[in-house]
């Protein structure tokens, strides 16, 4: 499953054919304020296009907001929360939840944070 926050007009098209969705921006609010500046080169041989994606931090705050099915399934991977830093994800859920929010999104990502948090730190 492959989404995309933002592309270029010219690379619209190609995800498109690709079936990569860029029908993020629902989502963009479950995401800090300030993400774009963790965002992770991934290393693709290519020569005209540069991939990037969120944080690990980043993305289990998202999930943590959404918090489908497929989303707990994602972050409950012993490879997602062992690599996690607990310090920036504390950090994170406050930016989230600090006006970007509504009352019940906000109470609901406390909860499943700390639900989260105490599993798996």
């Amino acid at each position: 499953d492959i989404d995309a926050i933002n592309a270029s007009d010219e690379l619209k098209p190609l995800l498109d054919a690709y079936n990569i969705n860029m029908n993020v921006q629902a989502y963009h609010t479950n995401f800090p304020e300030n993400y774009l500046n963790r965002i992770v080169k991934l290393d693709i041989p290519t020569s005209k296009v540069s991939f990037y994606t969120v944080s690990l931090e980043d993305l289990v705050v998202s999930k943590l907001c959404a918090m489908r099915g497929k989303d707990q399934e994602d972050i409950e991977n012993e490879l997602v929360y062992k690599e996690l830093d607990w310090e920036l994800m504390d950090e994170l859920v406050e930016d989230v939840c600090y006006g970007i929010l509504d009352d019940f999104s906000e109470t609901a990502l406390r909860e499943n944070y700390k639900d989260y948090k105490e599993r798996f730190k």
